[in-house]
This record gives structure tokens, C-alpha cells and sequence, in this order.
């Protein structure tokens, strides 16, 4: 069964070209599921553990946070040619670069996703937390 995302996006600002985007935070933990992003666009792909073709071997390391080496080789290709891969971060959907998990955090915190007041963004693209920017996102991109 796929999951939505999120019930709302949020609005996050590139360090390189200065250009506003849209994006949305996902807790891996509350949808069972493990993240990469395409090398390429910074697509994010969400994997369900619970999926049959998720490598059972390697859901130890991967639940809950960023896959872990080794599951490359079961993804597709993303629609841009890029890989999907253990260590890539998200894109800006203007410039292409890559974000900042660290400069993130001022517009990540502005619009925290928890009501507690003490809570902090993660500080990095491999946690619990992934982010899927202007809706590019894909589920289960298994061979």
C-alpha cells in the first residue's frame, strides 16, 4: 500500500541560486520505509520494507533511514538516467546542485513537522528523515 508523503508542502529556499521550492518532510520510521535520491535530478525514492523485492539482507541497515550500500543494484534506473544511490543528496529543482542537510535546517526548523518545541532537524540526509522536493518522488523503484 503506498503512503502519502505528506498533507502539506513547505517552502525551502536553494543556498546556490536563491530560487524558493516547494517540499515535504517524510519520518521513514511512521511509513516503514528506507529512502535514496537519484545521483542525477535528486529525485527521492521511498522503499517499503515491507516490500517482497527489498533485499532481506540489507533491511537491517536500511530501515528507517537511507539505504544502505548493496541496494543500488536492485533499483531502476530514474527517469532522468541517474542512479539511485546510497550517499546522494536531493537537488534543487531550479540549479541542480545538491542541498545542504546543514543549511536546510533554517528553513527545515521554520517549519518543523512536530508540535514539541525542542524539536531539531536531523542535520544530515542518511536519518530517519527524508525530503521530497516540488513532488518528485517515485515508490517502490524495484527491478
Amino acid at each position: 500500500m503506498n503512503k502519502p508523503a505528506a498533507k502539506h508542502a513547505s517552502v525551502g529556499n536553494c543556498e546556490e541560486c536563491h530560487k524558493l521550492f516547494e517540499y515535504v518532510l517524510v519520518h521513514n520510521g511512521v511509513q516503514n520505509s528506507s529512502y535514496t535520491y537519484c545521483g542525477g535530478c535528486g529525485k527521492t525514492a521511498i522503499l517499503d520494507i515491507s516490500d517482497a523485492r527489498f533485499p532481506v539482507e540489507l533491511v537491517k541497515q536500511s530501515a528507517y533511514r537511507a539505504i544502505a550500500p548493496g541496494i543500488e543494484q536492485h533499483l531502476n534506473l530514474c527517469e532522468c538516467g541517474g542512479k539511485f544511490m546510497a550517499g546522494t543528496w536531493p537537488r534543487c529543482p531550479h540549479c541542480r546542485e545538491p542541498l545542504s542537510p546543514i543549511k536546510a535546517a533554517a528553513y527545515i526548523e521554520r517549519h518543523a513537522p512536530s508540535k514539541a518545541a525542542n524539536w531539531r532537524w536531523q542535520g544530515n540526509w542518511t536519518g530517519n528523515y527524508c525530503i521530497v522536493i516540488e513532488g518528485s518522488e517515485i515508490r517502490n523503484n524495484f527491478k
